[in-house]
């Protein structure tokens, strides 16, 4: 009887305790809570691993990018993986035990579109993650891949080479400057290209190492976007072997006055001028091949000028000797630079010890037909209203100005008659394929 009693009040007491629901939201809670919170734990997993994903690509693009310049430059494979490396680290890669970065030749891919592989570029880094972290014997890696690779944006035929000058390229007033090929300034100042005034400049592409200026009333029309803050453009004569002006003087200020031909006793000399170089007005002059050293005076051109195969030499004993040129209205120059020796390619070059300050012009109204370059390494260049360029003409100087009308036509078979084929200044840009 008692036996049965007890089962009867533990029978009555289970079932009052499954009735009462006093605490029961303490427990729902609790369970509720664990999965909140591995919920939120989740979610701040999925959003730091697509965080680590996105800053592990911009390590590999960057890191690509550094090692397709590497590469351009002429570098190695031990310097071509150094640049990559440093290039990560920069942007945040660590090296550690589970980090990885590889760096692999992608020249042997098939272009994309109008560029071509250079560099691939795999980095694999480990993530820390919170919740799923409790459930892994390590952390888990993100891993991303990036392809760099260089396109070809046109011949450069307009250099400025000063890097600290500001408005080293400029086109001003009313001028409309028709280039048909690319424009680059190597200055770092915040006006390296300058177009402002009225000015119209038509370039493809156009380029500064600094900023670009589009001011006023001032119009730039370009296939290609406008590339400020671009890698310099390197000097394509910068390693050439100039040979001093030697022998006695065969002129002394050679001033044509009337039609005549002037020339070196054998093809393909020299004709040593001391002082000034002029052709007056109404005057013709044949030059003949040869190389035409102006020491220690100007060249002053007022009459019609012809010649193959010929460069115009600007040289001095000291730098203040070192004369400049002045192409003034109504002349009419044809002039064809040699396509073989230290001078090939160029039709007027003046020595780089030259003062500054110079002023070397070619004056409105000009007919100029130039196939060759015009060097004046330290020296500045201003083309007035009117020069009208046809041929092959490639200006390296250390200032550029245009102001007033001027077209350059360049014609790939004469440029190519003369060396220069557009390899030396063909400008290319490094950019990302995948």
């Amino acid at each position: 009887m008692k036996t049965t009693n007890i089962r009867c009040k533990i029978k009555s007491r289970l079932a009052a305790l499954l009735r009462d629901q006093r605490g029961s939201m303490v427990v729902l809670s609790a369970v509720s809570m664990t999965a909140i919170i591995g919920f939120a734990g989740l979610g701040v997993d999925v959003a730091m691993w697509y965080s680590e994903k996105r800053v592990t690509q911009n390590i590999a693009d960057a890191s690509a990018v550094a090692a397709t310049y590497a590469m351009q430059e002429g570098g190695n494979a031990t310097e071509i993986a150094a640049a990559a490396r440093a290039e990560a680290i920069r942007n945040g890669f660590v090296e550690t035990a589970g980090n990885s970065l590889i760096v692999g030749d992608a020249s042997s891919q098939p272009a994309q579109g109008s560029a071509v592989p250079r560099a691939a570029i795999t980095v694999t880094r480990q993530v820390p993650i919170l919740l799923a972290g409790a459930f892994l014997e390590s952390d888990p890696s993100v891993q991303a891949v990036a392809t760099a690779g260089v396109q070809t944006l046109g011949n450069i035929c307009v250099i400025g080479l000063d890097e600290d000058a500001g408005r080293t390229v400029e086109f001003i007033g009313n001028t409309f400057a028709n280039i048909g090929c690319g424009v680059a300034s190597n200055s770092s100042t915040d006006d390296a290209l300058y177009v402002g005034g009225n000015a119209t400049l038509i370039a493809n592409p156009a380029q500064s190492f600094g900023d670009i200026v589009v001011d006023g009333s001032g119009v730039l029309i370009t296939q290609r976007p406008p590339m400020p803050f671009s890698p310099r453009v390197a000097d394509p004569f910068e390693n050439r072997n100039f040979p001093p002006v030697a022998g006695s003087c065969d002129f002394t200020d050679l001033i044509v006055n009337s039609d005549q031909t002037v020339g070196p006793s054998l093809s393909g000399g020299s004709v040593r001028i001391c002082g000034d170089f002029t052709v007056k007005p109404n005057r013709s002059l044949t030059m003949e091949p040869g190389i035409y050293y102006v020491d220690g005076g100007n060249v002053l051109f007022q009459g019609t000028v012809t010649g193959t195969g010929v460069t115009i030499v600007l040289t001095g004993a000291s730098a203040s000797d070192i004369g400049e040129i002045d192409i003034r209205a109504q002349s009419i120059v044809t002039l064809t630079a040699p396509s073989s020796g230290e001078y090939a390619g160029i039709v007027v070059h003046q020595d780089a010890l030259a003062e500054e300050d110079g002023d070397n012009k070619f004056n409105g109204g000009a007919q100029l037909t130039f196939v060759g370059a015009i060097y004046l390494k330290n020296q500045p260049v201003t083309y007035n209203g009117g020069s009208d360029i046809d041929g092959c003409t490639m200006i390296v100087a250390r200032i550029v100005k245009f102001s007033g009308t001027s077209f350059i036509r360049n014609t790939t078979t004469l440029c190519e008659s003369v060396g220069l084929d557009g390899n030396s200044a063909a400008q290319e840009q490094v950019v990302l394929l995948q």
